[in-house]
């Protein structure tokens, strides 16, 4: 791949895989509410995971109400939720 030599020194300082904050020091969220884009996978799926799991009211939004519900269900199965 070719790269502009001006542009060598900004990827050569930059990292593809920046350190990622840890989930653990995302503060109590209980009485907040949260909107999640695109949150039947990846890493929306990953935001809403950690913002529940945190206590946030969290909605989530997919294309189309099928994704929704299994979104839904598939996070409440990872709290450990029956309801």
């Amino acid at each position: 791949m070719w790269i502009p030599d001006f542009l060598t020194p900004l990827l050569c300082e930059t990292s593809l895989n920046p350190p990622w904050p840890d989930a653990s020091r995302i503060a109590d969220l209980k009485g907040k509410v949260a909107i999640v884009l695109g949150a039947n996978s990846g890493l929306g799926y990953e935001i809403a995971l950690q913002l529940a799991q945190k206590g946030a009211r969290v909605y989530v939004t997919t294309r189309s109400v099928e994704k929704a519900e299994a979104t839904v269900k598939n996070i409440k199965g990872d709290l450990g939720m029956k309801c």
